[in-house]
């Protein structure tokens, strides 16, 4: 029998890859940390890239919050999922 697809059972079959990329992109936000340790910021392009790692590092943070909460995805109302728009054609 074929079981019906729906968002809410599609997003929790996928919610491990959201929750294995935010782990990734925590590492990286870890060496991009570990590397800042590292620079030599006495000259023009050691601050540039110090900047850089900064940014990256704060920008990663936020995008590895919200795929982390992706994948502990909150709970939907059954009936306002089987619209037509949401449920898709």
């Amino acid at each position: 029998m074929n079981e019906q697809q729906t968002c809410g059972k599609g997003l929790a079959d996928r919610s491990a890859f959201p929750a294995k990329l935010g782990e990734s992109i925590v590492a990286m936000i870890e060496n991009l940390e570990a590397h800042q340790e590292t620079l030599d910021v006495k000259g023009e392009h050691g601050r540039w890239e110090l900047r850089a790692h900064v940014k990256l590092a704060q920008e990663f943070r936020c995008l590895a919050t919200h795929l982390q909460a992706t994948a502990a995805m909150a709970r939907r109302d059954p009936a306002k999922m089987s619209v037509h728009e949401i449920r898709g054609p």
